[in-house]
């Protein structure tokens, strides 16, 4: 997805605004839920306190881990198990400011 830098259109989701190349992320692997969990984790009063948060999936084997980061390398602010997920496997950064989540080459 490094294909995508800035964005030129903001798409509105029931939890938070996503960018051109978060939408082709979703659309292609199917992972609205993702842009969901994100957008609901984030109301945690202490991830609203961060500027910006670092949002990564781990995925191996059909399962994952979603981490959010103050900074990477960075402390650990959250963490969830998913025990399936048929979301691509490897790690995938996402950032996450002003209510808008967005791919690293989208910054």
């Amino acid at each position: 997805m490094q294909q995508f830098s800035g964005t030129e259109n903001y798409y509105r989701t029931p939890t938070c605004q996503i960018t051109d190349g978060m939408k082709a992320v979703a659309d292609q692997a199917g992972a609205y839920w993702l842009v969901t969990d994100i957008g609901a984790y984030m109301l945690d009063p202490v991830l609203k306190t961060y500027p910006i948060v670092f949002w990564v999936l781990k995925v191996k084997d059909g399962k994952a881990v979603l981490e959010a980061w103050d900074d990477i390398p960075g402390k650990r602010l959250f963490s969830h198990h998913y025990a399936h997920t048929d979301f691509p496997e490897g790690e995938w950064k996402l950032y996450y400011q002003d209510n808008v989540l967005f791919l690293p080459s989208e910054y």
